[in-house]
């Protein structure tokens, strides 16, 4: 092949592989600072006894042409910088910075990294100095949410209404969630360090419509919303590492119809409710005399040592449960139901004979039809 050609060919090469589109193998490393636009916003932290402080945050307020370029083709896990293009520090992200329309119309963001950030002077000690605004990260598609040391605030509706959203972790730097932040996500667990650096104040609203089940709070929470957890249907457990846990003045009840019940913590004690509890059966045919009593099966721990279990509205037809509570070296409490049905009722029948009388047999098939039965019957020819 003579040099010509060879270089032709070459030529080629060169050409396709500058042309080829690239594929973002790293997210970390493609996102940049120049993929934000950045300014200025107040962020009000609430602290307890209707005391407050505020800070001009430098914070991120959305995409740049080039960031929205890169997450239509498809980066939806974004990273958020550290610090701005003229390296100044970013303290947080903007209200409705990637908000969504609604839930059927999301932004689309899958995921979120935050830098963590340098702790700041406050009072006699130190706090994080970083803000996620109102509304934020409403309507997307997170899953899970690691929020990193240096986060003090969750604003309002913040990462309200990702119902992908399963478990968040929160830092020992956190300091305020407010209304709402978590309203209707599909949360299962949050994870609460034992103690935050700093007083922590939970609002009203901010984790209702969930499906979390148990909730160990950090034992120097100053506030508890009496509906931070509210839920529909089901009843939240707080275990709190508190001698007393109504220390919190009104925000605390233990009244059943705010579905969340409070209680305290015992250190050498270990939670059962992460783990799976089944029941022997779920569906059972009723038969009057009898109470129905299905086993519950906790791997790894025993009954009548580990957790105890009794039954409620267990001999009519109708919804049964099954109360579960740890005794021993476990506590917390767990609620399974199970279904008493009704029996189906017989399909009556009636014998036609020629000493049948009219009027009886009429009677008897008109009972027949109001049972739901099926009649049969033969004329005579005479």
């Amino acid at each position: 092949m003579n040099k010509k050609k060879w270089m032709s060919i070459l030529l080629c090469l060169v050409m396709v592989f500058t042309c080829v589109t690239p594929v973002f193998a790293d997210t970390a490393a493609t996102w940049t600072a120049e993929d934000f636009t950045y300014g200025e916003e107040e962020m009000k932290v609430y602290v307890g006894d209707s005391k407050e402080f505020s800070v001009d945050a430098w914070v991120v307020k959305g995409l740049s042409t080039a960031g929205q370029e890169k997450f239509a083709a498809g980066n939806t896990d974004i990273v958020i910088p550290a610090k701005d293009p003229n390296g100044k520090k970013v303290q947080g992200v903007g209200a409705n910075a990637f908000k969504g329309t609604s839930s059927s119309k999301p932004f689309g963001i899958t995921s979120v990294v935050f830098p963590e950030t340098e702790p700041v002077a406050y009072g006699n000690t130190t706090r994080g100095d970083f803000f996620i605004g109102n509304a934020a990260f409403r309507y997307n598609n997170l899953t899970a949410l690691e929020l990193p040391e240096g986060v003090v605030l969750l604003d309002l509706q913040c990462f309200a209404n990702n119902k992908l959203l399963t478990s968040v972790k929160m830092p020992k730097s956190m300091m305020s969630i407010y209304q709402g932040a978590f309203n209707s996500c599909g949360l299962t667990s949050v994870d609460f360090p034992d103690q935050t650096n700093l007083a922590l104040q939970i609002d009203t609203m901010a984790f209702p419509s969930s499906k979390l089940v148990s909730v160990q709070l950090p034992s120097n929470i100053e506030k508890l919303h009496q509906w931070s957890f509210r839920k529909t249907g089901t009843k939240v457990n707080i275990y709190i590492d508190v001698a007393d846990k109504n220390g919190l003045g009104s925000y605390v009840s233990t009244d059943t119809s705010y579905q969340m019940l409070v209680y305290g913590k015992d250190p050498a004690k270990v939670s059962f409710m992460g783990d799976k509890a089944t029941l022997e059966y779920t569906e059972v045919t009723f038969e009057a005399g009898k109470t129905y009593e299905p086993a519950v099966t906790i791997e790894g721990l025993v009954k009548d040592t580990d957790f105890t279990v009794t039954y409620e509205n267990n001999a009519a037809v109708g919804t049964a449960k099954a109360v579960v509570k740890g005794t021993g070296s476990y506590y917390g409490e767990l609620e399974l139901e199970f279904a008493i049905k009704s029996a189906p009722a017989p399909t009556p029948t009636v014998p036609v004979t020629g000493d049948t009388a009219p009027m009886a047999l009429m009677v008897a098939l008109m009972a027949v039809a109001a049972a739901g039965g099926l009649v049969a019957y033969r004329k005579r020819n005479n």
